[in-house]
């Protein structure tokens, strides 16, 4: 059966996946739809409206004990967070403020329900491969000395912390009126909203360098960083200059202003350089000075 689109294999494979999540009749509607010729902005479309339509219609259970606000995630969350991670580049400015309002929406119905009205200035999403949040506590040092009041966004309810904490979806972080949000977790809802800013802080090290290894064609990496950096935060802040290179080449080839990159150095290096320094080169066996190695 010839298929008349743009789409890949993998992403009309995709489609099929969200639709049959949607429920919408999955490969049969979608083939049928694309044999007529309707664009790929039309077809996904139809996810858009039904995606809009449940997230006006359903609220989350909430629940607040002291410091923690917990919200239950919502089967519609997570197709929105997979449809917009496999199509975000694909849509129209349309489709995105359809679901911008629809997101606003289903925030404020939430909202409603976890009625919590205290000031927070930012929102950290630390990456919960490290417990001990290393890709962003010194960045939450340096704001501290600011006054800043701070919310964590994690899905484990294993994980606590002293400030406050959501453990929900990091879209709910969208709920509370913050300055900004620093995440080292690839959030699929970047830029679907322009406020707070989202500063990203990759934890791997070089992270578009790796994407370099096994995205051979410049056009699936240039796509590659459109998606999952440019497409997703405000403002990136970069490890080293080889990715600061990289990123400007993107925004350059994608018209966008150089000024999201930030140049950061690596936040999780210097959390490990500081634990380093303050283990014992007697208990360690070894007696060498840092210094030693910087040639």
């Amino acid at each position: 059966m010839k298929i008349f689109t743009q789409m890949s294999n993998d992403h009309l494979n995709n489609a099929i996946k969200i639709a049959q999540a949607l429920k919408l009749g999955g490969e049969y509607i979608l083939q049928a739809q694309v044999e007529s010729k309707i664009s790929k902005d039309d077809l996904l479309s139809v996810f858009v409206d039904e995606i809009c339509s449940r997230l006006r219609r359903e609220v989350p259970s909430c629940t607040i004990n002291g410091k923690k606000i917990i919200i239950d995630t919502l089967g519609i969350i997570r197709i929105l967070n997979e449809f917009c991670g496999y199509f975000l580049c694909y849509l129209n400015k349309d489709s995105i403020s359809r679901l911008e309002i629809a997101i606003d929406i289903h925030l404020q119905n939430t909202k409603q329900q976890v009625n919590f009205h205290k000031k927070i200035d930012i929102g950290i999403i630390p990456a919960s491969i490290h417990k001990i949040c290393k890709h962003t506590s010194t960045i939450v040092d340096s704001l501290k000395q600011y006054g800043f009041t701070f919310i964590y966004c994690v899905e484990n309810r294993n994980i606590s912390f002293d400030s406050y904490v959501l453990y929900a979806d990091c879209l709910y972080l969208y709920m509370f009126d913050l300055n900004g949000i620093v995440s080292a977790f690839n959030l699929r809802l970047y830029r679907l909203k322009e406020s707070p800013k989202i500063f990203y802080v990759n934890h791997v090290f070089n992270s578009i360098l790796k994407q370099l290894c096994w995205k051979k064609e410049e056009k699936y990496f240039y796509n590659s960083i459109l998606q999952t950096r440019l497409l997703r935060s405000h403002y990136h802040l970069c490890h080293s200059k080889s990715e600061v290179r990289l990123l400007e080449l993107s925004c350059e080839k994608y018209k966008i202003d150089k000024s999201c990159i930030i140049k950061s150095g690596y936040p999780s290096f210097d959390v490990s350089l500081q634990s380093y320094n303050a283990i014992s080169p007697i208990l360690c066996g070894g007696g060498g000075r840092i210094s030693s190695y910087s040639s």
